[in-house]
């Protein structure tokens, strides 16, 4: 599964000295890093860099000579991008996309949650009954099929659809979080 890693560096660096230092010390799959402005940007590798970036954070830093914010989430998305610059604030770390929306949300700061309502806006209901079902049932597919009166192929063909549909594989954890926040602040006026 692919992740996207906005990133928020407090000073400017060379982008190369950032991809080698990705390259030379992590064992994931091919990453490309995109920078989006001269401390900003997005690496887009397997979900299993986090596991690794939590460890190595402190020596990346040091070795960049800057230190650096991390957002990871599920989609490449403005929203991806405007939470990292929020995240500044919360001081240099790795955070889930979902947990900096959160903690938006309870300073009062509301600026991306009419880009997350609109998200879902073009989804059939249908999908989001399936995906809502779901997260209901704890990610648990049986008893979400059983709860929706469907075949378990069904449900899995429905599942299947909402994620290819929105890009969001709410199979994971996170992006499950992040869904479900989105579904709240959808039915909030």
């Amino acid at each position: 599964m692919i992740k996207y890693y906005n990133f928020w560096l407090q000073k400017e660096i060379e982008p190369q000295v950032l991809y080698n230092f990705f390259t030379n010390n992590f064992d994931v799959s091919p990453i490309r890093l995109r920078m989006i402005s001269k401390r900003t940007g997005v690496i887009e590798a397997d979900a299993e860099l986090a596991f690794d970036l939590h460890s190595i954070l402190p020596v990346l830093s040091s070795d960049i000579g800057s230190g650096i914010v991390f957002v990871i989430s599920p989609l490449d998305n403005d929203i991806g991008h405007r939470a990292v610059l929020k995240a500044r604030k919360l001081g240099a770390g790795i955070y889930e996309l979902a947990d900096v929306i959160l903690l938006l949300l309870i300073d009062g700061d509301f600026s991306l949650v009419n880009a997350l309502k609109a998200q879902l806006h073009n989804v059939d209901h249908e999908l989001i009954d399936t995906a809502d079902m779901f997260i209901r049932c704890g990610l648990n597919a049986s008893l979400a099929a059983k709860k929706l009166y469907v075949h378990r192929n069904t449900f899995n063909y429905r599942l299947g659809n909402f994620i290819n549909l929105t890009g969001l594989d709410i199979r994971d954890y996170a992006n499950a979080q992040y869904y479900k926040l989105i579904r709240l602040l959808q039915l909030t006026k």
